[in-house]
């Protein structure tokens, strides 16, 4: 766990030093995260939260002001796992290929940990926390663009399209891909991956990578 303090947490009651107390701080952290998930922000209490980690209520609070500071801890630590996938389209393999396992990895350890039903229902309540994923989706959005904008200059990319409309376009929808499970669909990983190589690459360029990588 990040102890350094930062825009996401404000000063924690106590930096445990030594092994144990460390040790009950991450039970708390990891406690945490499993009853949001399952139970709701809501409806967990502090209490709870120190039942499941086996420590006292007042461990609890010499570790976190509340549980909301818990709450933001844990987003500090798994925030990149939050958000989209970062995929390097600089690599010049498979895009399809490479994006359709990447997409799979990523969504299937998202998915299995449940966390992130927890994220539309607080950002809604929360301003603070909704900025954050704001500025975490954005942070994104602008390293994509990076990478888009150096395929352009390599003659990669589509001359007539908009690259940063593009890289919204992308980030937005890798961000709702979850929903289809909450719907009790599937996410076809390999169609989702080949729609958003078709929005970067013109044909004739990805036949080419496809070619080569095989």
């Amino acid at each position: 766990m990040n102890e350094q303090q930062n825009s996401l947490i404000k000063n924690f009651p106590t930096v445990p030093k030594q092994v144990r107390s460390q040790h009950k701080k991450h039970a708390l952290f990891e406690s945490g995260q499993i009853l949001f998930s399952e139970k709701g922000y809501d409806h967990t209490t502090t209490k709870d939260i120190a039942s499941h980690a086996g420590v006292s209520i007042g461990s609890f609070y010499r570790y976190f002001e509340d549980k909301r500071q818990l709450l933001l801890a844990i987003i500090d630590e798994r925030i990149e796992q939050m958000m989209p996938p970062v995929v390097n389209w600089t690599d010049h393999r498979d895009p399809e290929e490479d994006l359709a396992n990447r997409l799979q990895q990523h969504y299937s350890t998202l998915i299995s940990s449940g966390f992130y039903k927890l994220l539309p229902e607080l950002i809604s309540k929360d301003r603070e926390l909704e900025n954050i994923i704001r500025v975490a989706k954005n942070r994104l959005q602008d390293h994509m663009l990076k990478q888009l904008e150096q395929l352009r200059d390599e003659g990669m990319t589509w001359e007539d399209i908009d690259l940063d409309t593009v890289s919204w376009c992308i980030i937005n929808l890798l961000e709702h891909l979850t929903e289809k499970v909450e719907e009790g669909g599937s996410i076809h990983y390999e169609e989702i991956a080949k729609l958003i190589c078709r929005m970067i690459y013109p044909p004739d360029i990805l036949n080419k990578l496809e070619e080569s990588d095989g």
